[in-house]
């Protein structure tokens, strides 16, 4: 006879941090998270999960890469957000170099990231970038890279209408 384990998951939590909630723009997610991130020597990416009235449920930190690149595997930034049931996710990651233009793999990953947030039914808030030594920051969603929220529910709504 063949056996099936029966699994459970949960967040196990790694360590408190104070923020003040909930975060309403671009320049208080950078304020509020970037700093544990901007002065790393390689790329370093980081999701914040939000509620519905954007407080930040957890923080996970999802991958560490070299100087100039990380992965990003949409299964491991969207697991901790189904766990924690967060509306939605705001990625952030580091340039060490300080430049703060978007490479083509950050905008590649950005449209990726909001097309698995749409399908699972969560908002893509934002993907931002911070820089090393400049203390600078880039904000997708403020340089009008990402559809809104309203946009990405409607779409959804009409793919689950297609569906039944």
């Amino acid at each position: 006879m063949e056996h099936i384990d029966v699994v459970r998951l949960q967040l196990i939590p790694d360590e408190r941090l104070s923020i003040e909630a909930p975060l309403n723009s671009p320049a208080e997610v950078a304020d509020a998270w970037g700093e544990k991130i901007r002065l790393n020597s390689r790329e370093v990416l980081t999701c914040l999960y939000v509620s519905a009235t954007h407080k930040v449920l957890a923080i996970h930190l999802v991958s560490m890469g070299v100087v100039y690149a990380t992965l990003v595997n949409p299964a491991e930034v969207l697991k901790p957000a189904l766990l924690c049931n967060a509306t939605g996710i705001i990625l952030m990651h580091n340039h060490p170099s300080g430049n703060l233009v978007p490479s083509k793999d950050d905008i590649s990953i950005t449209k990726r990231m909001e097309e698995a947030c749409r399908i699972m039914g969560l908002d893509f808030l934002d993907h931002i970038i911070v820089g090393g030594m400049t203390r600078g920051m880039y904000s997708f969603r403020a340089d009008g890279k990402l559809q809104d929220e309203q946009s990405n529910r409607e779409i959804a709504a009409e793919r689950k209408r297609k569906t039944r």
